[in-house]
């Protein structure tokens, strides 16, 4: 759950990609299907996280995606302003 109240779903798979969650999930007793808070993030930039690690989580069981196609949801994945850049890397 974001600072602003806002819960975005995401399987085990997708947030351990994220390494503050895997990190906070690993030093905490968070049970499945727990909310875990993130309070450092607004939900959009939540929201925006879950996007990548759902589509890395599912590209690494989908071995006919192309690393082209992959570098390029990146590159459009990472168009965005700074500030929200800035707060996307430090999630």
């Amino acid at each position: 759950m974001a600072k602003d109240g806002i819960l975005i779903e995401m399987t085990e798979e997708s947030a351990f990609l994220c390494q503050t969650i895997k990190h906070m999930c690993e030093n905490t007793e968070i049970s499945d299907n727990e909310i875990i808070p993130v309070s450092m993030v607004d939900g959009h930039i939540l929201k925006k996280v879950s996007e990548w690690t759902d589509f890395h989580s599912m590209t690494a069981n989908m071995k006919n995606l192309s690393k082209k196609d992959v570098a390029k949801f990146n590159a459009e994945f990472l168009k965005m302003d700074n500030s929200t850049s800035f707060t996307r890397r430090i999630t």
